[in-house]
């Protein structure tokens, strides 16, 4: 936790920004690249009965956990979904990467990568950050906590760096 709270105060590095739009792209073709690229997801489904924690994906499921116990969310009442990778090998040497995907709008991939990759991209600022999870802790200090990474950017007018993103890392607990 004190390493989580360190790197939140630290001055944002500078870094790329990668965006790749999909507009047509459908739910389960999504849920498909997420498989294919790696197992380390996690995220967020909001659905027509409340919004889940994702736990995992396949290519034709997505998990969450209910009363301990995984349960897949039924894919007809997504609307939106969001998933971030959690481990290296999906991460794919990104600092984060999210897969969005909105009913009606497509998917898009979002990724931070460091500035000296060589990837090619916009040019952002990151700094890493940390949110407590809803949990039955009552000490807030030992409470679950889930890691993202908030993206800057400079805008064109006045050359003001301003907020433009917040990619998710952590799990949940």
């Amino acid at each position: 936790m004190a390493d989580e709270a360190s790197r939140s105060a630290a001055r944002p590095e500078r870094a790329v920004l990668v965006s790749r739009s999909c507009p047509e792209r459908s739910l389960d073709e999504m849920l498909r690249e997420a498989t294919d690229s790696g197992t380390g997801w996690q995220g967020i489904a909001y659905t027509t009965a409340g919004a889940r924690s994702v736990r995992g994906v396949s290519g034709d499921a997505v998990m969450t956990v209910v009363e301990n116990e995984r349960r897949p969310v039924p894919l007809k009442t997504i609307y939106e979904l969001r998933l971030w990778a959690v481990d290296a090998g999906t991460l794919g040497g990104a600092q984060a990467r999210e897969l969005r995907w909105l009913n009606g709008s497509g998917a898009a991939e979002i990724a931070v990568h460091s500035r000296d990759s060589g990837t090619t991209g916009d040019e952002c600022w990151f700094r890493h950050n940390a949110y407590l999870q809803h949990s039955d802790q009552q000490d807030a200090g030992k409470a679950p906590r889930m890691g993202s990474v908030e993206v800057f950017v400079q805008e064109n007018d006045y050359g003001n760096i301003v907020f433009a993103d917040e990619l998710m890392t952590g799990r949940w607990a």
